[in-house]
């Protein structure tokens, strides 16, 4: 289940991808290090769309499948390990 937008309006979606155009051009866009490297080439376009068209919903659903499934952590005693990233599925 989604987030309530109860004030989300189409001069919100403007102001939202003014404050995206500025992260780009900046260059600070901020990508996860869990994104895949086609998550990464293709954020902005998803983050964008819905911006204009959809919500968090639709911006976790065109994500899917562009995250990593496992990631390097430091160990206590030093080095590295492999893990499996962990995931929040709400229908569990």
């Amino acid at each position: 289940m989604g987030m309530n937008f109860v004030n989300l309006d189409d001069k919100t979606r403007g102001l939202m991808l003014e404050e995206l155009e500025q992260d780009v051009a900046a260059n600070k866009l901020y990508l996860s290090p869990r994104l895949s490297d086609a998550g990464r080439r293709n954020y902005e376009k998803l983050l964008r769309s819905a911006i204009q068209n959809g919500d968090d919903v639709s911006l976790a659903n065109s994500l899917a499948g562009l995250l990593k499934a496992y990631e390097q952590r430091a160990k206590p005693s030093g080095g590295y390990t492999t893990a499996k990233v962990p995931t929040t599925d709400p229908k569990h």
